[in-house]
């Protein structure tokens, strides 16, 4: 487990952030708030399919969540 752990921060580490113009595309599609709760406030871009279960970095893999709602989700694949 402690191997496959620091696998994981190795990849983590080397993965590149997602790009302003890839957040704000994301944003907008979905009306600059969440898409479970509906906030306007502490909003934050999420992998609909965790990337950490092989979820791409891609828009229409992404959705806007509140950071309240992204914690609660975790690495689960919940529908928003």
């Amino acid at each position: 487990l402690h191997i496959q752990h620091k696998y994981r921060f190795q990849r983590w580490a080397n993965r590149a952030p997602i790009p302003k113009a890839v957040r704000e595309l994301v944003y907008q599609r979905d009306g600059y708030k969440c898409v479970k709760c509906a906030t306007a406030d502490g909003l934050s871009i999420d992998h609909v399919i965790p990337w950490s279960r092989g979820g791409p970095d891609h828009p229409d893999n992404f959705q806007t969540l509140c950071r309240s709602c992204n914690s609660s989700k975790g690495n689960r694949m919940v529908d928003a």
